[in-house]
């Protein structure tokens, strides 16, 4: 931890470095201080357009929301909406969370849901990449079962920027995508 980040949290308690306020029901906004020039202590992973908080990072931002009576928590894997009310790619954003000293972040907590579908010879019709700490990430719907799926409206779309954790129930490294996704 560089020097600054010790003087910051060593002059102000948790509960005065962190507030969380919900704006519905899965968007949480984290308002935090930190060393200006700094990621604060938390971790970030991002492709394209998506950033995501992977780990809390800080002891105590951790210790702080797990101390939380309820929700809303700030959780590993909540994708950034927004940086000070600005949203815009991952890396503009990234850029105007390490500037700030005082910084809000609009995050979205991550949806979990399973999926099945029969391929019947047809394309997924999904552009993914292997992104470490995210997993397979979807980068365009394209033509085939998804496109279909989405428009029967059945269930959660699957959109760009979903990540995916297993196929056919088998979790895989986020380095190495299975024959299945393609």
């Amino acid at each position: 931890m560089p020097a600054d980040e010790t003087a910051l949290s060593l002059l102000e308690p948790p509960a005065k470095r962190f507030a969380v306020t919900a704006r519905s029901d899965n968007v949480i906004e984290l308002t935090m201080v930190k060393a200006k020039g700094t990621h604060g202590g938390v971790n970030f992973s991002h492709v394209e357009d998506l950033l995501v908080l992977h780990d809390l990072g800080v002891e105590e931002l951790y210790e702080w929301n797990n101390r939380l009576p309820a929700e809303p928590v700030v959780r590993a894997m909540d994708r950034v909406l927004a940086v000070n009310d600005e949203s815009g790619r991952a890396e503009e954003m990234l850029a105007k969370f390490v500037e700030g000293e005082e910084v809000k972040l609009t995050l979205q907590h991550a949806r979990h849901f399973s999926l099945n579908l029969k391929r019947n010879g047809q394309p997924l019709g999904l552009e993914v990449q292997a992104v470490e700490n995210l997993g397979v990430v979807i980068l365009n719907v394209k033509e085939g079962i998804m496109e279909d799926y989405n428009k029967t409206g059945a269930g959660t779309a699957i959109e760009a920027y979903s990540c995916i954790y297993a196929v056919d129930g088998k979790e895989y490294s986020s380095r190495r995508p299975k024959e299945g996704t393609k």
